[in-house]
């Protein structure tokens, strides 16, 4: 007697670690058409601030922006060094 094997699916990972919305002021331009006395087409521009929503993310990390971020702390840390900045490492070494 051979049993059959449920297939699982995978859970879903979302992109993001985590989101919130801001709310922020924008300029935007109202434009209003309108007819005067002698029938001409008239239009009127005003520049209104308005809130909008502004969706905040914040990206879960990839393997590759791990491995980005290393290279970036070594090279940081090596202009440190250059410049004349102490290591824990040094530091333990003249105490």
């Amino acid at each position: 007697m051979s049993k059959k094997r449920r297939k699982m699916k995978p859970k879903f990972k979302s992109r993001w670690l985590y989101s919130f919305d801001v709310k922020r002021e924008t300029d935007v331009e109202v434009s209003d058409t309108s007819e005067n006395e002698k029938g001409e087409k008239v239009t009127v521009t005003k520049i209104v601030t308005e809130v909008v929503p502004q969706v905040i993310r914040i990206k879960r990390p990839t393997r590759r922006m791990y491995d980005d971020a290393e290279l970036f702390y070594g090279v940081k840390l090596s202009e440190g060094i250059r410049a004349g900045l102490l290591t824990k490492a040094l530091l333990a070494k003249k105490i």
